[in-house]
């Protein structure tokens, strides 16, 4: 999954490691494709360590290239490598079975910032812990408590973004 995603969004927006984090989840929490990680929130939203374990071996057997960004934000890009194409090839069954579903989350978020996926994310984890500790849903108090856990996000920002998932019928997927 990680060198077929590194092959989707060359030539997008920066495709880094909170980048490919927040896509994980989003495939997995979300879109329901199972993957095997247990993400946790921390610091820029949902995280698992596996998945950079994963990463770091998927760059060992050359399924991507990971370069260090100098420039803008900095942080990390994921491109494929030589053997990219070889690694899709063995899963490609999996990755027929999830095309339509991976398809949608790179229609739905991929010309997103990281910053943008963060906060999305975040959104999606608190509203998937609402509905299963079953509490009421309200998209102030869910906004108020990733204001809590993210104050560089305004308000207006964190409405913003919820409103979007909500036309996005992220909530919808989640429900069901």
């Amino acid at each position: 999954m990680i060198s077929y995603l590194a092959k989707r969004f060359d030539k997008k927006t920066q495709f880094g490691k909170t980048a490919l984090m927040k896509y994980i989840y989003i495939l997995q929490e979300v879109f329901n494709i199972q993957l095997g990680y247990e993400f946790s929130l921390y610091t820029y939203g949902p995280y698992c360590s596996d998945v950079l374990a994963d990463l770091d071996y998927t760059e060992a057997i050359d399924g991507v290239k990971i370069y260090s960004v100098d420039l803008g934000t900095g942080g990390y890009c994921i491109k494929p490598s030589k053997k990219t194409d070889e690694y899709i090839k063995k899963s490609e069954d999996f990755i027929s079975q999830n095309e339509e579903r991976i398809n949608e989350i790179i229609e739905l978020f991929g010309d997103m910032t990281a910053r943008d996926l963060e906060l999305r994310t975040t959104i999606i984890y608190l509203y998937k812990n609402y509905l299963q500790n079953r509490w009421e849903i309200n998209r102030y108090e869910i906004s108020d408590s990733v204001r809590e856990l993210k104050p560089y996000f305004s308000l207006e920002e964190i409405l913003n973004a919820y409103n979007q998932l909500e036309e996005m019928n992220i909530f919808a997927i989640l429900c069901n």
